[in-house]
């Protein structure tokens, strides 16, 4: 959506603050309280993340391996280039733990660029989509039956931001869900590829936490270039204490966008990698 952002001390703080506190303020049902037969693969095995940042491999390897298997994950949307590498896909899992129903189910799009292909997935396959990107200059419109634009970003307050030279709207996730009606309605899916904002947006909802327990996936590119590693890192340890367990991670596939750290031999780092996270300490939606 934009070029990257710069944090400052007090954002990181906040966010890494929230992370080490979710599992105490944030009590949905058990996870060990489900019949093991309800639970997806590794799920009831699954380890929480250590809070402090573990080092450029480890968090390779956080980026690039589920935690969990769902048998029923399917990629919808994504563009296919010259070289047959497809991006903009997003993984969603279908098991009935989810009840991801076609005709009752809801989807946020945060990021749209010129890529309409997952919110025209996921509203062929029966969903209510509301999509949002204010640097495409477009107004708010009705894309189609069932996907509804809105000229509005994501992040971490209400304010009016200069993006690529657009001013921006740019309002919280508690924000645009109390606009639209959808307080305490749950949402099926929550797409953000949204560069790097994503660090402020979840910043901010480090503070409004119980928005997530309405959630039952995330879908992020995460960007952490080469100075956000830490930060992105706070994220992945704030969804796993708040009952969420990666099921997709894969780094994007250009390799002209990997690189290399003069320190680390023999590890390839990419600039975003794509994962997608369920909720499993909620046994039914």
């Amino acid at each position: 959506m934009a070029s990257l952002v710069m944090l400052g001390i007090t954002d990181v703080a906040v966010l890494r603050s929230a992370s080490q506190t979710a599992e105490a303020s944030f009590a949905p049902p058990l996870r060990w309280e489900a019949k093991e037969e309800e639970l997806l693969e590794g799920a009831k095995d699954r380890v929480k993340r250590p809070f402090l940042f573990p080092g450029y491999r480890k968090f390779v390897e956080y980026a690039e391996t589920p935690q969990l298997h769902c048998p029923e994950k399917r990629y919808f949307g994504g563009m296919e280039n010259s070289e047959k590498i497809v991006d903009g896909d997003k993984a969603v899992c279908l098991s009935s733990l989810y009840n991801i129903t076609p005709g009752n189910c809801l989807v946020y799009s945060f990021g749209i660029a010129g890529d309409w292909s997952f919110d025209d997935a996921m509203a062929e396959y029966g969903c209510q989509v509301y999509s949002f990107d204010p640097t495409i200059g477009l107004e708010d419109h009705q894309r189609s039956e069932r996907v509804h634009f809105y000229n509005v970003g994501l992040g971490g307050a209400n304010r009016t931001s200069l993006i690529d030279g657009v001013n921006a709207t740019i309002l919280t996730l508690g924000q645009i869900i109390d606009k639209l009606g959808h307080t305490n309605k749950t949402i099926d899916y929550l797409k953000m590829d949204i560069e790097a904002y994503e660090i402020l947006a979840f910043t901010q909802l480090a503070n409004e936490q119980y928005r997530l327990s309405f959630v039952k996936q995330v879908s992020l590119e995460i960007h952490p270039t080469k100075q956000y590693h830490e930060e992105i890192y706070t994220i992945m340890t704030m969804l796993d204490y708040l009952g969420f367990a990666s099921f997709d991670a894969r780094r994007n596939m250009h390799q002209e966008l990997w690189y290399t750290h003069p320190r680390l031999q023999n590890l390839t780092l990419s600039c975003c990698y794509e994962i997608a996270w369920a909720q499993v300490d909620r046994k039914t939606w």
